[in-house]
């Protein structure tokens, strides 16, 4: 779910609503209403501004009386075409192209959507009927304390972005055709490039109709109700069409009603837009630029659509509680309805989870000691194994998948980090033979490092392992100049073999682990004990409470951001979180289901085989497992949580 499209208003704000009146952040109810346009003088009267008053074309077919209306009627006489002076109702027939326009903007006149870009239809599905219903959004408020969704995905496609140029040109095309070609279109332009042999002229469609009936359903779905009445009084779409074909309506006076109106309601960081908006409609109709008229339409189009983007936010947040809680009987409801589809096998998944607990009863262990309480740390295996192997991530898992890539990268990143620390005490080792204190060094050193390393953002370890290959020169220069200091050498006695021997034994290092993932699955480990410390914490308490629980984690240890360094333990907590949502869904529908834990072909047997505790020993042959020094003189990877 990422974030909103970005607009002329400054800072972000509060929100304001969108025809929701206990926000806090919402304007008061009590605040003067604003000022509604009035009805139309006639156009006798001195003191009504008509900026966009059609233009006079000297002598030619557009000069009739601006009170009567014309239908454009093709009768060829002589391979030309003619204009019958016969009443009706400019918006509601085809419209012949004058000559003299464009070709891009003839085509975008035939062949544009009749709807402007943002309709009610293109955000009913931010409403909160259907957000409530949405998958992704309700896994995603488990774990983002602030979701921000939007269209932006949606939007940055070429061809909604060419459907919605298309539109936007057809409107300033017609625009100008309304207003400097009145009724029928034509201009002395068109009478010069016309000749007997032309052919007959293409015919639109008005969008100005749709338009307004679409600007109206839009303000309507964004004011309370206390004023849809007047909305309904004051935005008359047939009175403003016939304003339109008449060269009457004050276009600026109506932007700026609709501004005040918007600004009453909108979330104050909003207030820049709605400005912005009036202003640019203002210019253009003042100016009779077309260009500049159409941006502020679509600017107001706009801002209608993020006002609707700020209330959904505010639904969301007020009705996170309600949301999270049903989190487990939702998605369990979801994915039921996917196996009895057969858009999800059962089997295989339950088999996954039976892999890794083999394989964990095989293979995990630290410090000699293996971790009990399955089926959580099978889980728990079975997710590390998947963050760091880059393992195909299972169906169950899919809204997930991008929380288990960062925290496979993260894992990436720290491993990195270890190998150059390891070549950095192999430094200091052989530089004076003696293993001296680096406690006090190693903090400094790990920020310098992340410093230099920064800038990857990328989620796929091919690339990562790339990012700090080209970066080994530096951090051999970095490493060599810390061991110099440490063992109290004179930095300027740093030659260039040095720091070229550290840049073979970095790249010599990185590609051992890289191969043999002696480090890697060391911290692996220890993100499993770490995680399923926090397991054993999150395992009685409701959805919101572990929420609560990682607020308060995010508090103690921000999110990296920078060369910050990735945090073991809001790592270990975000997996903990992961692994017990995963189990309330998927215990019932499939890994304790009868059906998924024997074969096709068995009458019976256990459904929970697997779930047989290992042995609490200590297994033979673990390195440093019966060598105490061993263990003292190792520097420890990870503190142990609280």
């Amino acid at each position: 779910m990422e974030t909103d499209q970005e607009d002329p208003a400054g800072a972000p704000g509060e929100v304001r609503g969108d025809s929701i009146t206990d926000s806090p952040a919402m304007k008061s109810s009590s605040c003067p209403r604003v000022d509604l346009p009035s009805a139309r003088a006639g156009p006798a009267e001195n003191d009504v501004d008509i900026p966009c008053k059609p233009s006079s074309v000297p002598h030619t077919i557009c000069d009739q009386d601006p009170q009567l209306s014309f239908q454009c009627v093709d009768v060829q006489s002589g391979g030309g075409t003619e204009y019958h002076n016969l009443p009706y109702n400019h918006f509601s027939r085809s419209i012949p192209v004058p000559p003299c326009t464009s070709i891009p903007e003839q085509h975008a006149l035939v062949n544009a959507m009749a709807d402007p870009p943002v309709t009610t239809r293109y955000l009913e599905e931010i409403d909160i009927a259907r957000l409530s219903e949405n998958v992704v959004l309700r896994n995603e408020i488990n774990y983002d304390p602030n979701p921000r969704f939007s269209f932006e995905e949606r939007d940055r496609k070429e061809y909604v972005r060419g459907k919605s140029r298309e539109y936007w040109l057809s409107l300033k095309a017609e625009l100008k055709i309304l207003y400097q070609h009145g009724w029928p279109p034509s201009c002395a332009d068109c009478q010069a490039i016309c000749s007997p042999a032309r052919p007959t002229p293409r015919h639109f469609e008005s969008r100005l109709p749709n338009m307004f009936t679409n600007l109206k359903e839009l303000l309507d779905d964004s004011l309370p109700e206390a004023e849809k009445d007047q909305l309904a009084q004051y935005l008359d779409v047939p009175f403003l069409l016939q304003e339109l074909s008449h060269g009457l309506m004050d276009v600026a006076r109506f932007a700026d009603w609709v501004s005040r109106l918007l600004m009453s309601h909108c979330a104050p960081f909003r207030d820049a837009h709605a400005q912005f908006m009036s202003r640019k409609i203002r210019e253009g109709a003042e100016n009779r630029d077309f260009q500049v008229l159409v941006e502020g339409i679509e600017s107001l189009f706009e801002l209608l659509k993020l006002m609707k983007l700020d209330s959904a936010h505010y639904q969301v947040n007020r009705l996170r509680g309600a949301l999270i809680d049903d989190t487990v009987n939702f998605q369990q409801h979801v994915f039921r309805e996917r196996l009895e589809g057969a858009w999800l096998d059962g089997r295989e998944h339950w088999g996954w989870l039976q892999g890794h607990a083999v394989n964990h009863h095989a293979r995990c262990s630290i410090a000699g000691r293996r971790l009990n309480d399955l089926p959580y740390v099978s889980l728990i295996h079975g997710l590390v194994d998947t963050c760091f192997g880059g393992n195909r991530i299972p169906d169950t898992l899919a809204y997930d998948a991008v929380r288990l890539q960062r925290l496979g990268a993260q894992m990436h990143e720290l491993t990195c980090l270890e190998v150059c620390l390891d070549v950095f005490e192999g430094l200091v080792r052989k530089l004076n033979q003696w293993r001296s204190n680096l406690g006090h060094m190693l903090p400094g050193l790990r920020m310098r490092l992340l410093i230099l390393t920064d800038g990857v953002s990328s989620l796929e370890v091919s690339k990562i392992q790339q990012w700090w290959e080209h970066r080994e020169e530096a951090i051999a220069g970095e490493l060599t100049r810390a061991a110099f200091e440490v063992c109290g050498k004179p930095l300027d006695s740093i030659s260039h073999a040095d720091t070229a021997d550290t840049a073979h034994l970095l790249a010599a290092a990185l590609q051992r682990e890289w191969t043999e993932h002696e480090i890697g699955i060391k911290l692996c480990r220890t993100l499993e004990e770490h995680a399923f410390f926090y397991v054993q914490q999150y395992r009685e308490l409701s959805p919101m409470s572990i929420f609560m629980a990682q607020q308060r984690m995010r508090r103690l240890y921000p999110q990296p951001q920078g060369y910050r360094l990735p945090d073991i333990a809001l790592m270990a907590s975000l997996l903990g979180h992961i692994s017990v949502i995963h189990w309330r869904v998927f215990a019932d529908l499939i890994y304790l289901h009868r059906n998924y834990g024997k074969e096709p072909s068995d009458e019976g047997g256990s459904t929970d085989e697997y779930y047989t505790s290992p042995d609490d020993t200590v297994m033979d042959g673990d390195p440093g497992s019966n060598d105490p020094s061993a263990a003292e003189n190792e520097r420890p990877l990870i503190e142990t949580p609280p």
